[in-house]
Order: C-alpha cells, then structure tokens, then sequence
C-alpha cells in the first residue's frame, strides 16, 4: 500500500510513513478497503468505524438537557439498539439514505438567548427533528451539538428508506416552522 501523503510503499503493519511521517491508512474491518485516520466510516461499504454505539459514541450528548433528560431517552430510543450489528460472513452490503439536520444561526441564536431559554429552544428542535426521523421509521447515527445525521433503510433494509427520508424531512420542517412561530408568539 502506498502513503497517502507521499506516495512512498508503506511497510505493512506500521502505523506511520517511514519516509514522510503521516498516519498510514488502516483497513476497514468490514470490507478491508483502506481508511485513513480521523475517518468516522468506511467510505467504501458505510462501516462505522467509531467502535462504540452511535449514542455513546457522541461527545455532547447530554448537552441540551440534564443527564437522564426526556431527549436523552428519546436519542437512546432512536439509536441501532433494536438490532444488533452483524459482522463477517453474515453481514451484508445494504444501500441507505442519509438526512442530514442542522440548526441554522444557531450561535447568532444562543448570543441572543438566556442560557436556559436556548436550551429549550434547543431541546424542543430535537424533539421535534428527531421524532420525525423516528416515526419515518429512520434511526439517528450522529448526534451533535445541534444538528445530526439519520439513516433510513437501517439497519434494516427498505425500499422505500428514499420516500422515507423526504417525507420526514418535509414534516421536520414543518413542524420547525409551526415550532418557530409558536415561539414568536407573545404569551398573554
């Protein structure tokens, strides 16, 4: 295998280039094709390489709320806990889509809000986002901060995982615009 950086033949099972000093790839262990340092997945077969579960994988998780708080039950309750990862001869290739979901101006937002208020700004985004992945039958691979990454047609694999990510899309926004001016509206 060649160096990345340099182009210099590695010495198998090192794990830096000998002549330019970078990180040598490492072989996905799902399909064996090279990954380099810093990867999340498998660019190849989607592999994640994180080694933990999605939820516990997460700096921040706990973020929004307290720990034990309603969104962190709902993450935990939206994650892979449902089917157990499959690895070797039974594992199979499977083709998924992805959603990503973010929170736009969300530091122009947080200057201009409470610290409390933000986190419940916060928190009812997520709730909402991440119900509306969940109920299009998607899971939530990474959460961050205030945005996250949904997978449908995992891990178990569905025709319409496609239709799926749309609709939860569309009715994730919404629902973030019935949310937004719930929030604008003055309380009397």
């Amino acid at each position: 295998m060649a160096c990345a950086n340099c182009g210099a033949d590695l010495i198998p099972g090192k794990p830096f280039c000998h002549a330019c000093g970078q990180p040598a790839a490492v072989p996905c262990p799902s399909c064996g094709e090279p990954t380099r340092p810093g990867f999340r997945f498998c660019p190849e077969c989607g592999f994640s390489l994180l080694g933990d579960s999605p939820v516990d994988a997460v700096p921040g998780l706990e973020a929004p709320g307290a720990a034990g708080s309603e969104f962190e039950e709902l993450a935990r309750s939206l994650s892979y806990s449902e089917a157990p990862a499959q690895t070797g001869p039974a594992a199979e290739r499977k083709q998924v889509t992805v959603l990503f979901c973010d929170l736009v101006g969300s530091t122009a937002i947080a200057e201009r809000l409470d610290p409390e208020e933000y986190r419940d700004l916060l928190d009812g985004y997520l709730q909402l986002a991440l119900g509306g992945v969940h109920h299009m039958e998607g899971i939530v691979n990474q959460l961050a901060g205030d945005g996250f990454m949904a997978l449908f047609g995992a891990p178990v694999a569905r025709e319409d995982a496609p239709v799926n990510a749309v609709q939860a899309a569309l009715a994730i926004q919404a629902d973030l615009q019935r949310y937004s001016r719930e929030r604008a509206a003055p309380v009397v």
